[in-house]
């Protein structure tokens, strides 16, 4: 690979994906608001579960699911984008469409032109993702739902596994180390952005906040990022019981 356009596709990455569309979506639809604190109400616990983020899933929870959606549409390309022109001009290096993908992931979560505070790059992954394997997409997430929500009633296992599950599948799909390293890569970003989410999510475990709702799953059930519960739930692949049955 030529390390000059190295540099120009990570410098071309993190540019582009630190242009926060959550923000600027965001302002117009919720001016004055604060984008970087959202709290989610769970019922029965003592206190609200904060996530410090600007996202499209942040987004989501505070304004419904159009505007969550518009901004995660606008996030897969911002990876998605870059990495086809670089794929269409320079088609006999691969590399350069993984670098400019974790350079877009890098700079949504730490963007430069907001203090890098910015979300936990999952729509951006999820973009890249189109590019370098579609399928790969519904697999690791179908398996994450049903193995973290279906046998270990673990609503995070349920929501992130699938990063995690990239690794081995895209080993698997292109037996070469450039592109589970990649995997790896983002789910190591993912997992720094999302350190103040993580420490308070098992805060409320530790606490047992989540065993005063009704049940563990059913306090997120009720979420904007909790419809394979109710997906799950409606098909019978998920059974959840209240406290005191």
């Amino acid at each position: 690979m030529n390390i000059g356009l190295g540099v120009v596709a990570l410098l071309v990455g993190y540019f582009i994906g630190s242009i926060s569309f959550a923000r600027i979506i965001g302002r117009r639809i919720a001016p004055g608001a604060d984008l970087t604190s959202t709290k989610i109400k769970i019922e029965g616990a003592s206190r609200d579960f904060e996530v410090k983020t600007v996202s499209a899933t942040s987004l989501s929870m505070r304004e419904g699911p159009r505007a969550g959606c518009t901004v995660a549409i606008l996030d897969m390309l911002k990876a998605a984008l870059p990495m086809l022109y670089f794929w269409w001009q320079y088609p006999e290096q691969p590399a350069l469409q993984l670098i400019t993908a974790f350079a877009a992931i890098l700079g949504h979560n730490f963007p430069i032109y907001y203090r890098f505070v910015g979300g936990r790059g999952l729509s951006s992954i999820l973009g890249s993702l189109v590019v370098i394997d579609p399928l790969s997409v519904p697999v690791t997430i179908i398996v994450s739902n049903l193995v973290g929500l279906g046998i270990f009633k673990d609503f995070m296992l349920g929501y992130t596994g699938w990063l995690f599950l990239l690794i081995p599948w895209l080993w698997w799909r292109f037996d070469h180390w450039m592109y589970p390293a990649y995997a790896a890569a983002v789910t190591a970003l993912y997992l720094i952005a999302s350190i103040p989410e993580i420490r308070l999510y098992f805060e409320f475990k530790r606490a047992k906040e989540f065993d005063k709702a009704n049940s563990y799953l059913e306090a997120f059930e009720h979420t904007d990022v909790g419809r394979p519960i109710k997906y799950m739930r409606k098909y019978g692949l998920l059974k959840t019981k209240t406290n005191g049955s």
